[in-house]
């Protein structure tokens, strides 16, 4: 399974990995800080999840939920 969290904080990201590497021992995870960098990975990688924070200093997330939904139905 690759997942891809998206989040401008660390402590978060390293936390969510943390339990799904727990929940899911063979999962590949991606990480993305901004906005940008994570619909880069969004588009560019065969993904299963996207943990996406709403609120990110680079744009707002919901948008960038909804250009995601366009590309990648999927």
């Amino acid at each position: 399974m690759r997942v891809l969290i998206v989040d401008d904080h660390d402590l978060f990201r390293a936390g969510l990995a943390l339990l799904l590497r727990n929940l899911f021992p063979g999962i590949e995870l991606l990480h993305a800080s901004t906005l940008s960098q994570g619909l880069k990975h969004a588009l560019g990688e065969l993904l299963n999840i996207v943990f996406l924070d709403l609120d990110l200093p680079d744009g707002y997330g919901c948008n960038a939920l909804a250009e995601l939904r366009e590309s990648r139905p999927s």
